[in-house]
């Protein structure tokens, strides 16, 4: 800039304040933050997915369920527990499991005393 001359501001380009940022905080033009960065094991992950839709059909799915279906009926503990457990995850949604926060031996939580003080001076 030569001195007495401003530099003209588009009338829709954002300010920034040096590290490409908006003034409210948002990423401006040329911040590379903003570009985001492709995520490799994401992308091979949903190729992988893709050609295990693509692979199986309708009539595979139902199968593997009346399959399932047929071990969780069946004698043998072990695979029919596991095989049960399967079907009724995917039929019902799984187990809400539920956490419990106590204190020593079971006892109830102390009450937690805030104290929020305005206005003090700081020593």
């Amino acid at each position: 800039m030569t001195k007495g001359k401003k530099k003209a501001i588009k009338a829709n380009q954002p300010k920034t304040n040096g590290d490409k940022r908006k003034n409210n905080g948002q990423f401006a033009k040329g911040n590379k933050a903003a570009l985001g960065h492709s995520n490799t094991v994401q992308q091979r992950t949903l190729m992988f997915k893709r050609w295990f839709q693509d692979a199986v059909s309708k009539y595979d799915v139902e199968k593997i369920a009346k399959n399932l279906i047929l071990i969780a009926k069946s004698k043998d503990d072990v695979r029919a527990v596991s095989a049960a457990k399967e079907v009724l995850d995917r039929c019902m949604g799984k187990a809400e499991q539920r956490h419990e926060v106590s204190g020593v031996d079971g006892e109830p939580l102390p009450p937690i005393q805030v104290i929020i003080r305005h206005g003090e001076a700081k020593g």
